[in-house]
């Protein structure tokens, strides 16, 4: 079956951190049907997302695909939407917002034969910031520097025109058209019937919710408390494979809500910014929100978000950073959930010793465990560490 011009084909383009997981969830379980009224495709998918189409970079922990794998996988799209007989087509990556021309280029030639409209997300530039350097420091995202180092995360993102909202909307205006880029606020006092998924229905699909919606159960994208989040940055620093990061992981976010039940709350957000510097970034930003919000929303008042302006003065406690107790009650609960990844980081961290002085606490902590009584004596820890310290943990 041929290219249809009466198919018409939306990107999500994220952005990053505005609930992209639990949509492409959503579009994923209801959009199924190759031959309903709306596709989701199933072609250049990684998980529930389109990951493999925006950028030949992705996977990053594997430097990519070949230039040859990445435009296989878009021709399989272009199969797998020929052989629909959809009359919309939802593709979804928040990768897709960080695109630079060249790439956006090829995507609009690509999919030349169709009409083609896109939908965005933005939420206020000191949130987003916030929120995605920890995502680089939660799924090891992005290059090592970045996943590694909260600052340099924070400053990246902050300073790269990649991320920079004004340079997005231009980038994908010039491509598709700027009447068919729509762009939307994310508050949830700004979404349709205040819900993001009712909101994205709205502006793309033009009706309201189905009555029925097969919905994740849970926060599909919880975060890091913040002295989980330091420990994994610790963690992303040892020559360790992504199963057992993945594992790690896993136990940091079951963590996590045992310490602070609201890293579940998908609209929490990660304070790791002081409110004089949340102000200066949004001070900053406002000529651009302004634009946008002028330009995409036709508001006159130049109004892109609606919450309070932050007061600098209001009541922070900077971050004192992780110490020695609260290295150890994060190791004694990996180590009671997953001993075995305790083991291998511990073998890992030791390799790093001379390397990396942070290490040495990481692996002073390491020696402890188990450290409570007689009867748990049994010790996850390997033989090379009791070597290492000349004596039995304590």
């Amino acid at each position: 079956m041929g290219a249809s011009k009466t198919k018409t084909i939306y990107l999500h383009l994220g952005t990053y951190k505005t609930a992209t997981t639990f949509l492409q969830y959503v579009l994923w379980h209801t959009f199924k049907d190759p031959a309903g009224p709306v596709y989701y495709p199933r072609a250049g998918t990684y998980g529930t997302a389109h990951h493999y189409l925006p950028s030949p970079e992705f996977p990053g922990w594997m430097n990519g695909v070949t230039r040859s794998e990445y435009e296989t996988a878009w021709e399989h799209l272009l199969t797998d939407i020929n052989g629909s007989t959809a009359d919309l087509i939802i593709i979804s990556s928040e990768m897709f917002c960080s695109l630079f021309e060249d790439s956006i280029d090829f995507i609009r030639k690509t999919l030349g034969d169709y009409p083609l409209r896109a939908i965005i997300y933005f939420r206020p530039q000191d949130q987003f910031i916030s929120s995605l350097a920890a995502q680089f420091i939660k799924g090891c995202n992005y290059k090592p520097e970045y996943y590694t180092d909260l600052d340099k995360g924070i400053y990246k993102i902050s300073t790269d025109r990649r991320f920079d909202y004004g340079n997005m909307c231009a980038l994908w205006s010039r491509a598709l058209g700027e009447k068919n880029l729509i762009v939307r606020p994310f508050e949830p006092k700004q979404f349709h019937h205040g819900n993001i998924l009712a909101d994205f229905f709205h502006h793309v699909l033009g009706k309201p919710l189905p009555e029925s919606l097969d919905l994740p159960s849970e926060n599909l994208n919880p975060r890091l408390c913040r002295d989980a989040l330091e420990f994994k940055q610790w963690v992303n620093r040892l020559p360790v494979d992504r199963d057992i990061m993945n594992a790690a992981l896993r136990g940091l976010l079951a963590y996590s809500e045992t310490m602070d039940a609201r890293t579940r709350n998908p609209y929490q957000e990660h304070v790791l910014l002081s409110p004089s510097q949340r102000l200066e970034i949004l001070r900053k930003s406002a000529d651009t929100n302004a634009h946008i919000a002028r330009s995409y929303l036709g508001r006159e008042d130049g109004k892109l978000f609606e919450d309070p302006v932050i007061d600098p003065s209001a009541e922070w406690t900077p971050y004192p950073g992780l110490d020695k107790n609260g290295i150890e009650a994060i190791i004694r609960f990996l180590g009671k959930a997953t001993p075995e990844i305790i083991e291998l980081l511990a073998q890992a961290a030791l390799k790093m010793k001379r390397a990396d002085p942070d290490m040495r606490r990481f692996i002073k902590a390491l020696k402890r465990y188990p450290n409570s009584s007689k009867s748990e004596k049994k010790t996850i820890l390997p033989d090379f560490l009791h070597k290492l310290f000349g004596r039995e943990p304590h």
